[in-house]
């Protein structure tokens, strides 16, 4: 069963009859997240080793298991302070991200904000997950439609 807010969103008549049951325990999930020009919003879970990768639009969700090889405290990618563009070009852990997207997405990604940490929580469903990443729930239904409260 769900607790706290995770139950609060799973009660939801939109969210359980796709969702299922709880079969694990949520855990803390902690991490960095950004968004890029073309609407992907990406997150590190630094103790999952794991990015989810959500796009706005076009694409279904996934989970990309971070193979980087980066040390954890490795910088931060920067928004630059003045640029000339709206978008600037990925760096740091994101940019490992972003060259294996590129080449699943055929087409340059981007970034169109700096990296921020996160801390929050994670649990997995019959059919799906649940990702708080301190501001917002996630609903990962595994047949790679989303939603968020």
């Amino acid at each position: 069963m769900p607790l706290d807010g995770f139950n609060d969103v799973w009660r939801d008549q939109q969210v359980y009859p796709r969702l299922g049951c709880a079969v694990a325990p949520a855990e803390i999930a902690t991490g960095t997240e950004g968004y890029l020009c073309n609407g992907i919003h990406m997150l590190w879970l630094s103790e999952q080793r794991l990015f989810a990768v959500i796009p706005t639009w076009q694409y279904s969700w996934r989970f990309i298991a971070d193979e980087s090889n980066l040390p954890e405290d490795m910088p931060l990618m920067e928004e630059p302070v003045s640029r000339s563009q709206l978008c600037f070009p990925v760096t740091g852990r994101h940019d490992w991200l972003v060259r294996r997207l590129n080449s699943d997405l055929e087409e340059e990604l981007w970034a169109q904000t700096g990296e921020t940490t996160f801390s929050g929580v994670i649990q997995q469903f019959e059919r799906g997950w649940l990702l708080w990443n301190g501001n917002v729930c996630f609903v990962l239904f595994e047949d790679g439609t989303w939603t968020m409260f």
